[in-house]
Parts: structure tokens; C-alpha cells; sequence
């Protein structure tokens, strides 16, 4: 089980960390974008993401992007 974590840079982006190395520039590859809803099949990993977006910053106003934020994610 490796821990991940979502953080705020200086400049208010937010950075990803998974066993405390910055995987943010990853993010946003043709590899990650393929293999992002293989991934988000298996309800476990959909579950520490849900509570890990949901977690993050709490208290701080932000612009969330995907298919489930407004849905899943932050409903409210």
C-alpha cells in the first residue's frame, strides 16, 4: 500500500505525492490519461481517491476537473 497525498504549492496549484515523490508532472501524459479509467475501475483505488480529493484542502476554495467532481466528489 504506497500513501499518496495531495498538497498545495506556493503558488496555489496542487501537487500530488505518492510515497512522498512528486508525481505531478505525470499527470498529464497520453500514459496516465489511458490508463486513468482502467485504474478507476476497481472500487478500492476509487475509494482512497474519492477521500483523498475530498480531504486535501479542506476550507480552501478551488476549481476541480473531471467527470465525477461535481457528481461524486464534492456533490455539495
Amino acid at each position: 500500500v504506497h500513501s499518496l497525498s495531495l498538497r498545495l504549492a506556493p503558488d496555489g496549484t496542487n501537487l500530488l505525492f505518492v510515497e512522498e515523490r512528486e508525481l505531478t508532472p505525470y499527470l498529464f501524459t497520453l500514459e496516465a490519461s489511458g490508463a486513468s479509467s482502467k485504474v478507476a475501475q476497481h472500487p478500492q483505488v476509487r475509494r482512497a481517491l474519492v477521500r483523498a480529493q475530498r480531504d486535501a484542502f479542506p476550507g480552501t476554495p478551488l476549481v476541480a476537473e473531471g467527470r465525477d467532481m461535481g457528481t461524486v466528489i464534492f456533490p455539495d
